[in-house]
């Protein structure tokens, strides 16, 4: 008996850790399964589609920075009247939508910018957007170090001052590249040039050319700088206004829907072809465009230089004197817009421009006069474009 009652327990401990070891093991994958494999598969599937987000530790997920930024939200007192609950009941998602919608609209942009700019030479064009975004960055590192405003400091050879040299004659390089590709490609008809943006620069170099006797004012550095201004302010102006806009509209949903509608009315639904006709029918997407250029201006400040004297009724502005204009704080006077200044009211603009302010040039996001942004057109119209495709 005893022998066999020894027996008995081993063959039952034994059944018994074969049994805890397969339910351990089935535990385990199971939990690879579903910490590992299927966030890896679901991310890869968004990804695919054109969908980010901010990558996740294992198992814990994204939830230790979700409850860190609702911490320190709720650490922070709302003013009074301030109805905005969206920043304190759910920060995270305001952050992911910062850095991923605005990643999402400049890739958009950077697309349209490209194919606008250079039709056929598309891929070199964005080729080229690289290399001005990392210009960019570059002297954004340079002008926040300490001794940027030293006189002379950006011609010092320090290891900064040389990589943002580099990367300019890269990029004068790309686009000397693909103007001199055009040029050769046409073999002197000149209205071969192509109808982009790229076309039309050339065949008004040449039209100078015949104007002018040969002699040249429109010569290759010409075309490379218009170049770089295009895409500069074509590209990373459109791509923050469409982030702020869907930001907006994320969370004021009346409007998302009224917007939506609007679209739905105009232009139908999901893949019905868009025309330029249509842009002049969208009278809400005008509003929210309007009001959030004014919440969010593009460019904050302006700056001018005076080439001769001139006079405002007794005031004498010098030649030379350099002027500032702060669009963000006229975009937020009070005097000018009443005392809900700091609320998105797209319904102020339902008369147009000039009766939702108290004076006609308080709203001023492309600047004005005979030296306003000459790509506001194309900037608005980019911007409906892209909102009418997500808003179907």
């Amino acid at each position: 008996m005893e022998y066999f009652g020894d027996r008995t327990w081993s063959t039952l401990s034994t059944s018994l850790l074969t049994l805890l070891v397969l339910w351990v093991a089935y535990i385990f994958v199971g939990m690879v399964e579903k910490f590992l494999i299927t966030p890896m598969r679901l991310k890869r599937i968004m990804n695919r589609q054109g969908v980010q987000g901010p990558s996740a530790p294992l198992f814990v997920g994204n939830m230790p920075e979700v409850i860190r930024l609702q911490k320190a939200s709720e650490e922070k007192d709302m003013k009074t009247g301030d109805y905005d609950i969206v920043a304190r009941i759910l920060p995270y998602h305001i952050q992911n939508c910062q850095a991923y919608v605005g990643d999402y609209m400049t890739n958009v942009t950077s697309d349209i910018i490209a194919k606008t700019a250079f039709g056929s030479s598309y891929k070199k064009g964005k080729k080229v957007l690289e290399q001005l975004f990392a210009l960019v960055n570059l002297t954004n590192q340079r002008n926040k170090q300490r001794f940027a405003t030293i006189p002379g400091y950006s011609i010092i050879p320090m290891p900064l001052n040389i990589k943002i040299i580099l990367t300019k004659l890269a990029v004068s390089k790309s686009l000397g590249e693909i103007i001199q590709s055009r040029k050769d490609m046409v073999k002197g008809d000149n209205n071969a040039y192509g109808n982009d943006l790229l076309g039309f620069m050339l065949n008004a170099a040449m039209e100078e050319i015949a104007i002018e006797g040969g002699k040249v004012h429109f010569g290759m550095q010409s075309l490379i700088d218009n170049c770089k201004t295009f895409f500069l302010a074509g590209q990373e102006t459109t791509s923050t206004l469409l982030t702020w806009t869907m930001m907006l509209l994320a969370s004021h949903t009346t409007w998302q829907e009224r917007a939506r509608e609007e679209v739905i009315e105009v232009c139908g639904h999901k893949d019905h072809p868009i025309d330029a006709n249509m842009f002049r029918k969208f009278k809400t997407l005008d509003m929210i465009l309007n009001e959030t250029l004014r919440l969010f201006s593009i460019v904050p400040v302006q700056n001018r230089q005076t080439l001769m004297d001139v006079h405002l009724g007794e005031l004498h502005i010098p030649k030379g004197l350099a002027l500032y204009f702060p669009r963000l704080a006229i975009h937020h006077d009070p005097t000018l817009w009443g005392e809900d200044v700091h609320e998105f009211k797209p319904e102020r603009f339902v008369d147009g421009i000039a009766k939702a302010t108290k004076h006609p040039l308080a709203l001023m996001p492309f600047s004005f006069g005979p030296r306003f942004c000459v790509g506001q057109g194309f900037a608005l119209d980019e911007a409906k474009s892209i909102l009418v495709v997500i808003l179907q």
